[in-house]
């Protein structure tokens, strides 16, 4: 412990490093110590350490590893396979420094981080992103939702995404829901529907008890979540909703179809702290909104027959509503 203390103090007053062209595996601040880096990743509700070799690949997280705070609070990490990680008590709003000190069997080491608002990544964020419920079992999480369907139908989304809230491949992934409503019970199928699994039902009045069970390909076992709505059926909002993912590469999906003279709610979310892509502009509507970290921004729009293009503030990621 004396070690870890000096080292953290000799770090206290340092320039933190910069790590150059190295982009952080899970989306966060990298920082060298000994021979591979410590990667620190904050999330409104829980902070990460991970360590990582001279590549960036992850290694076990083996040892004692603890963050001192800038008021001198240490905040225990408790080992979480290939990281470790606690609750964040300093938040997301404002920036800090903190020392994170590793004591294993290379020794006591010790790296420094700054943490600025807007680098948060998603790391278990619960959040709801497409307007439903989410729920979490280990590193995997689940946000169902419920919208308007063809034909006068309810149609359920569900969404897979990593600790991280990144969209999980549907590929393999078989899933399934139970809905109970005033007594009768309906088994449904999800099918693969882009960056989510959709099963529809007739239109019937809430509540329903909802019960999801996912089984990932190469999982041993099931994922099994329970939601409960209650909103009636005649209150489910009426817009279409399409979700625009904002990522390293840009806008997906960039090409949206919509039914012209439809309403249409554009829902983008920035999941990527490497990316230009910081605001969305529609020349044609006079519409230029932030894209924050982690915030979905929604714009409502009636479509019309043609495209309409968007595209970021810089104008190098572009995409558009095709109105049919």
């Amino acid at each position: 412990m004396p070690t870890l203390v000096a080292l953290s103090l000799a770090l206290a007053s340092a320039p933190v490093v910069e790590t150059g062209s190295h982009a952080p595996p899970h989306g966060g601040l990298l920082a060298p110590t000994g021979e591979g880096h410590l990667e620190l990743v904050v999330g409104p509700e829980r902070i990460a350490l991970f360590p990582l070799d001279a590549a960036l690949r992850g290694m076990p997280a083996r040892g004692d590893a603890r963050l001192l705070a800038p008021d001198g609070t240490e905040i225990p990490l408790a080992p979480a396979g290939d990281h470790w990680e606690a609750a964040n008590p300093l938040g997301t709003e404002a920036a800090f420094t903190v020392v994170a000190l590793l004591d294993d069997a290379g020794g006591a080491r010790a790296s420094r981080f700054r943490f600025e608002p807007g680098h948060a990544s998603l790391f278990h964020d619960h959040r709801p992103f497409h307007g439903g419920q989410v729920g979490m079992a280990g590193d995997r999480h689940l946000e169902l939702a419920l919208a308007p369907a063809a034909s006068g139908r309810l149609e359920w989304q569900l969404y897979p995404t990593d600790a991280y809230r990144q969209p999980v491949s549907a590929d393999g992934v078989r899933a399934s829901l139970s809905v109970e409503a005033h007594g009768e019970q309906l088994a449904l199928a999800l099918a693969p529907a882009g960056d989510c699994l959709t099963a529809s039902m007739p239109r019937t009045a809430g509540p329903w008890d909802v019960h999801a069970r996912v089984l990932y390909p190469g999982d041993p076992a099931a994922v099994e979540m329970d939601f409960y709505f209650d909103a009636p059926a005649g209150d489910a909002p009426r817009s279409a909703v399409e979700t625009i993912r904002v990522t390293d590469g840009g806008f997906t999906p960039s090409r949206v179809a919509a039914r012209a003279g439809e309403p249409l709610i554009l829902r983008f979310l920035r999941t990527s702290i490497h990316t230009c892509a910081t605001r969305v502009v529609f020349p044609k509507l006079g519409i230029d909104r932030p894209l924050p970290l982690g915030q979905p921004v929604e714009i409502s729009l009636v479509p019309a027959q043609g495209s309409l293009g968007f595209a970021c503030g810089m104008g190098m990621y572009r995409g558009e509503v095709v109105g049919n």
